[in-house]
């Protein structure tokens, strides 16, 4: 273990806990700190914990780093934070994974109308106990692709990694069957925050509405979390860029990479849009 490493990365996380409000803060500092053991002490004992306690829900995972990755992404972070003209927003969660991003926005936004959108049947699972007291939710088990149909979804072996893809790689031999439908075929005519976390297809999905969308539709705010490796060079972040601008949006891309220039084999974006 990289000592030197997990502790920057534990500070660090821990400045992010500090720039929240201050009713949250010293809350999300103790969460953070008593997750972070828990993490590493079912790595270390192998206790394989499948639930756990937050913001008044229990709730259930496959693996206790999806947990604790999607917690760190999504309440300590808040990248998925927006700032609506109503307090009924629509929402689209795609890659609904946990469920975690929906608890977070019902958290921002009680009264938004949410979409999940996820073809994994063991997320669906986790999905539907851990949004069970959440009125105004929907979920679609299919998985958005450029047409409609079905197709093989991956499932990753490695407990480390926890997003299954359309895009077969080295890791996610396991897969499935699932159903696909074209992404403009179920939005409405305006929503308030799109949330596109697919694992390596969000090229073509972006592709297909920027081909099929008419200008009547509206989306106000877009977060895309864009993949790309070896063996997903098909997902061009060019396609991504070109519907934004031709689309009116103003844009930021956020990277982790300490350096572009060390060849790295798999690496990802946030993306965050919005209407100018």
């Amino acid at each position: 273990m990289n000592i030197k490493k997990s502790i920057s990365g534990y500070l660090y996380k821990n400045f992010l806990v500090m720039r929240n409000c201050k009713k949250e803060r010293l809350k999300y500092l103790f969460l953070l700190t008593k997750f972070t053991l828990k993490r590493r002490l079912n790595s270390f004992f192998r206790l394989n914990i499948k639930k756990e306690k937050l913001n008044g829900n229990i709730i259930r995972f496959q693996t206790y780093h999806q947990f604790y990755g999607s917690f760190c992404d999504v309440f300590l972070e808040k990248q998925n934070f927006f700032l609506a003209d109503n307090n009924k927003p629509i929402i689209f969660d795609i890659g609904g994974n946990l469920g975690m991003t929906t608890l977070y926005f019902k958290k921002l936004y009680p009264n938004s109308k949410i979409t999940i959108i996820e073809p994994d049947p063991l997320n669906i699972e986790d999905i539907k106990h851990n949004i069970k007291n959440l009125k105004d939710v929907n979920i679609l088990e299919i998985a958005v692709s450029k047409r409609k149909g079905t197709t093989y979804f991956f499932r990753d072996k490695n407990p480390r990694l926890t997003g299954g893809s359309l895009v077969k790689n080295q890791t996610n031999k396991e897969k499935i069957t699932v159903k696909t439908q074209k992404l403009s075929k179920l939005i409405p005519r305006n929503i308030d925050y799109l949330k596109l976390d697919i694992e390596g297809s969000e090229s073509e999905v972006i592709e297909e509405m920027n081909k099929n969308l008419g200008k009547s539709f509206s989306i106000k705010n877009i977060f895309i979390e864009f993949h790309y490796n070896q063996l997903v060079k098909n997902n061009k972040l060019s396609n991504i860029i070109s519907f934004l601008e031709k689309r009116n949006f103003e844009y930021i891309i956020e990277s982790r990479m300490k350096s572009p220039y060390k060849k790295e084999k798999a690496f990802g974006l946030n993306i965050f849009a919005y209407k100018k």
